[in-house]
């Protein structure tokens, strides 16, 4: 991790817990994952994730707001939403990235995230954070729904042939928006997701598709209380 930082302010002392006003921003410089130099591949391969050669000099950015005081000066991406209907507002903004896909180290690295000490270690992370979350995104009767916007700016795939080729398959998409509402009182939520322009190529400069695919996708995410399973099912359009 190159560098990250976080600046926030939160003021407590309302007369009840969902009065609490909440301002954060949260900065990561750069997140990168790389394998050893040693001949097994390319150069061009050894970073198998990490922010865009030349994009950007920050890898992640979130805006969290809370309390009737943060949202003040809130601005909506989108107008049709009403900002007074939120007890919270989180934005998060991610540059472009740059992903080698190779098969063997895919493999390796998935071992090291489930077994042994690694593994043991991951688990416990990945459990906190989702407690977390769920803590986050869980509401009383009094609060009201939260909306987190979430736009990466860029993402590039690399598909080699193998760790040594110069052959290669790229596919690269413009821009990912996702707006999910955490509805109040646990009534599940609702998602909107597009991708615009993903198009695919390779190293010969072939054409491989005619025009760019966009993909638009809606989801309702219904109660967990609901009565039957009919009631809990999570719909997809």
């Amino acid at each position: 991790m190159a560098d990250a930082k976080l600046d926030a302010a939160i003021d407590d002392l309302k007369a009840k817990p969902t009065d609490q006003s909440i301002d954060a921003t949260f900065i990561v410089g750069d997140i990168k994952m790389e394998t050893s130099a040693t001949g097994r591949a390319l150069d061009e391969y050894t970073t198998i994730i990490g922010l865009a050669s030349g994009q950007s000099t920050s890898l992640l950015t979130v805006k969290y707001e809370q309390g009737d005081d943060a949202l003040k000066s809130r601005v909506l991406k989108d107008d049709d939403l009403d900002k007074s209907s939120f007890s919270a507002v989180a934005d998060m903004t991610i540059s472009p990235i740059r992903f080698v896909y190779i098969q063997a180290q895919i493999l390796t690295l998935t071992e090291y995230v489930t077994e042994g000490v690694l593994g043991a270690l991951f688990a416990q992370v990945a459990s906190s954070a989702a407690a977390a979350a769920i803590e986050m995104a869980q509401t009383t009767e009094e609060d009201k729904d939260k909306l987190f916007q979430i736009r990466a700016t860029g993402l590039d795939i690399i598909l080699p042939q193998t760790a040594r080729s110069k052959d290669f398959f790229s596919i690269k998409a413009d821009d990912l928006d996702v707006q999910y509402i955490a509805l109040a009182n646990d009534q599940g939520g609702k998602a909107k997701c597009y991708v615009s322009d993903v198009m695919m190529a390779c190293n010969r400069n072939l054409q491989m598709l005619v025009d760019p695919i966009r993909i638009s996708i809606d989801v309702f995410i219904s109660a967990i209380e609901g009565e039957t399973e009919e009631d809990r099912a999570i719909k997809v359009d």
